[in-house]
């Protein structure tokens, strides 16, 4: 450590620390043994309650010299534990005392060791709490992926699982929209499968409305190129279209999805209440996140492919079976009629009688001389009484259309199980708690066509009776079942 050899001379202090640099000081100052030990002992009480050092230490030299410790407004001096602050420590006389300048150096270097020590602590708790914050949120994203991979199994629909994992993720994220979207392939609309959106900031799926491709055109050719996350805010270039005015976007993350077959889609997220700017981390857990949607994506797609084959079969068995008499139709294809002559809702047993009353007036005022008409009304009646018996309820609608009368039967219930529908509907006394058992024999005897649409939101089965020539027992196929025994 240089000194000063006469007063007024300055001396230079040495480096005492790589963590803290010592400028100038001066060569006159007052200094009492008893203020050093003071200084020594409150150093580190002073820097966790954020006191300036400077009030400490010129209390400490209360002699009348005049002692400033502040931080350096320059670069920040590197050391092993990464960058820590500058502190100049300048002292200005107030008396001339050359032989204490030793002594305030070493006074000097103990404090510099208390403030290096403390910052040395301070950088330490950081550190550890830093870790254990990366640990936490490392746990809470393994959790988020466990639950995505694992939501399939609790959702029956692929929309329902789709929904509840935008859910999951804008939950995690603290977003304020999350979804999922694809491109039919020559389709210049982008279709909405799914999305959870703050009830501030509805989206297009809220909206029941399909995205044009146009105006983001070159954004939607980014997004599908890319293999990373991309982030858009609204001073990006591509941002200036109509969708992010639309729609309040004010920052974009987004990644493709890849499943293995099939076209490229979509998942990704917007913040509309404030600009905000996606983190590395939330880029690569967002990536993470599509990996996992891919996969969900295979699994769907390989579990439909295999549901539409089984379903195929069934259609193509009972078809044949019945000679064409029994059609299977897809969930939804039979809808309600725009007009009919019969409505009558079936609520309990009461109104299974006077429903099947009203149509036995209806049919035979309007067609008297109906083939085996008692037979039709037992068939009604059997449809309607299914319909209440296992999905506590249902509407009966009716009509006459040309030569012939048809009747609609529409549940909610929860459908014929894809494996029972060849049993329930070709065996006689065959049933289950969501069959149609018996009844769906009576059904296929009195009429000349049959078909039925069934599904997790309901059955639906209409049915054709001829109104005049020959019956619907009568034709060959019904002669057929009867000599087999059906």
């Amino acid at each position: 450590m240089q000194t000063a050899s006469k007063p007024g001379e300055t001396a230079k202090l040495a480096v005492v620390d790589r963590n803290l640099c010592i400028v100038w000081a001066s060569t006159t100052i007052a200094a009492q043994t008893s203020s050093q030990a003071a200084v020594g002992r409150r150093a580190s009480e002073v820097l966790a309650d954020g006191v300036k050092i400077e009030e400490w230490v010129q209390q400490a030299f209360s002699s009348g010299a005049t002692i400033n410790v502040v931080k350096h407004a320059g670069p920040e001096q590197s050391s092993e534990n990464g960058h820590s602050p500058v502190y100049r420590i300048e002292c200005h006389p107030l008396m001339d005392h050359h032989g204490e300048v030793n002594q305030v150096a070493v006074l000097i270097q103990d404090v510099t060791e208390e403030i290096a020590t403390a910052e040395r602590a301070k950088a330490a708790e950081e550190d550890a709490l830093r870790r254990q914050q990366q640990l936490e949120t490392l746990r809470q994203q393994r959790d988020v992926l466990a639950q995505v991979l694992s939501t399939a199994a609790v959702h029956e629909s692929f929309e329902d699982l789709c929904m509840a994992i935008c859910q999951k993720i804008r939950t995690f994220f603290g977003a304020d929209r999350c979804w999922l979207i694809s491109q039919r392939e020559g389709d210049e609309k982008l279709h909405v499968i799914a999305e959870d959106t703050h009830p501030d900031w509805p989206g297009a799926y809220a909206a029941r409305e399909d995205v044009d491709v146009a105006p983001m055109r070159e954004l939607w050719s980014k997004v599908i190129a890319s293999r990373e996350p991309l982030a858009f805010d609204e001073n990006s270039p591509e941002a200036h279209n109509l969708i992010f005015r639309k729609y309040n976007i004010r920052s974009h993350l987004t990644v493709s999805v890849r499943p293995a077959e099939g076209h490229v889609w979509v998942f990704g997220m917007h913040q509309c209440s404030y600009p905000r700017v996606w983190t590395e981390e939330e880029k690569a857990f967002l990536n993470a996140l599509g990996h996992a949607v891919a996969i969900m994506l295979e699994r769907e797609q390989t579990s439909r492919a295999a549901e539409e084959q089984r379903r195929q079969i069934y259609k193509d068995v009972v078809y044949a079976v019945t000679m064409g008499k029994m059609v299977i139709r897809e969930p939804g294809e039979l809808s309600q009629p725009e007009h009919a002559d019969i409505s009558e809702s079936i609520q309990s047993a009461s109104d299974i009688t006077a429903a099947r009353r009203s149509f036995q007036q209806w049919l035979f005022s309007r067609v008297p001389d109906i083939p085996e008409g008692d037979m039709v009304v037992l068939a009604i009646g059997e449809a309607i009484t299914n319909a209440w018996k296992h999905a506590g309820g249902g509407r009966l609608f009716a009509w006459l259309d040309k030569d012939a009368v048809y009747a609609l039967i529409m549940d909610n219930g929860r459908g014929i199980e894809p494996g029972m529908l060849t049993m329930a509907t070709l065996m006689p006394g065959f049933s289950t708690q969501v069959s149609l058992g018996i009844g769906f024999t009576i059904m296929l005897k009195a009429a000349s066509q049959l078909q039925l649409a069934t599904g997790p939101n309901g059955t639906a089965v209409q049915m054709q009776f001829p109104i005049s020539g020959q019956s619907a027992s009568d034709a060959p196929v019904a002669k057929y079942w009867n000599s087999a025994g059906v």
